[in-house]
């Protein structure tokens, strides 16, 4: 193991607090479900990393967590969290990418 430069922090993989698989009963495109939630590039709770992960933070009435969602397949999203907050996070997932919606509700409105 070489050691990292004295400019440069060391960083270390850390296991999540909490994991879960969600597995819709159809296709979601993580992608393109959760790219509204993030306000700017620079956004500092919404992140995309490029090994293909979305990285949100949030405040929850249990406490903060951090979540990571990976498309694993169409009808796959793996869920790591941390913090607090964690397990009411992982808990959201499904909400999060839709499972609740309603798409009779949608009207969709072309110009």
């Amino acid at each position: 193991m070489t050691a990292a430069p004295a400019d440069r922090p060391v960083r270390t993989a850390t296991p999540a607090d909490e994991a879960t698989s969600y597995c819709p009963t159809g296709p979601v495109s993580l992608v393109r479900t959760l790219q509204r939630l993030a306000h700017g590039v620079f956004d500092p709770t919404f992140r995309r990393t490029p090994d293909g992960a979305t990285w949100l933070t949030c405040s929850l009435p249990a406490g903060p967590a951090t979540l990571r969602l990976r498309q694993i397949e169409p009808a796959r999203i793996d869920a790591d969290a941390w913090g607090p907050g964690a397990c009411q996070a992982l808990d959201g997932v499904p909400s999060l990418l839709g499972a609740h919606d309603d798409p009779s509700s949608f009207v969709p409105v072309r110009d």
